[in-house]
């Protein structure tokens, strides 16, 4: 692990209530969960751009047709890796909802803050394939992941992962905290 990170291991951890992991107790399966943090985090991405459609449209957060569709493909797809489609769509859930946290706060700093809000044009229809193509990384990931996100200290792998993900897309504070958020159902 990079010498910078165990302070972030450590808030992760502590985020995702576990222990943090030791450089001696972690053979390294947080670098593959990392790939699997790491769609996350850029699903997580998703959310300003889909923020910023909604601020020019005044379109609500909450659009519970197209989460039914985006849960429903995923569960589709989930099935067909071998998935037990309840994981799937609790793992695909908790992406919308913490996506969901993340347009909330960007439109209130926007409401309070109109200076921070964005200018450049931004729709929905421009988003939707890339949220689509992520969400099926995360149900490919999931599939290959699976033996390790079963393991005992999956929590702990996934905490190091977050840390190391968070780190390398240099995440901001609001990013940081989602994924860690949006990575606690990672684990079985």
């Amino acid at each position: 692990m990079p010498r910078h990170l165990p302070a972030v291991v450590a808030t992760v951890a502590e985020a995702l209530a576990v222990p943090a992991p030791s450089a001696a107790a972690t053979p390294h399966r947080h670098v593959t969960l990392g790939a699997l943090t790491g769609i996350v985090a850029d699903r997580l991405a998703t959310a300003d751009t889909v923020a910023a459609a909604k601020w020019r449209t005044g379109t609500p957060v909450d659009d519970p047709a197209r989460e039914a569709q985006v849960i429903a493909a995923a569960v589709a797809a989930g099935r067909t890796a071998g998935l037990d489609p309840a994981r799937v769509m609790t793992v695909v859930r908790d992406q919308i909802e913490v996506g969901k946290a993340v347009q909330r706060t960007l439109l209130a700093l926007w409401r309070t803050v109109p200076a921070t809000a964005p200018t450049a044009p931004a729709d929905l229809a421009d988003v939707r394939p890339r949220i689509t193509a992520l969400t099926g990384d995360l149900v490919s990931g999931l599939a290959r992941d699976d033996a390790t996100l079963r393991a005992p200290g999956c929590l702990a792998e996934v905490a190091a992962a977050v840390a190391t993900t968070t780190a390398t897309h240099r995440l901001d504070p609001l990013h940081a905290v989602a994924l860690a958020s949006a990575s606690r159902s990672l684990c079985r």
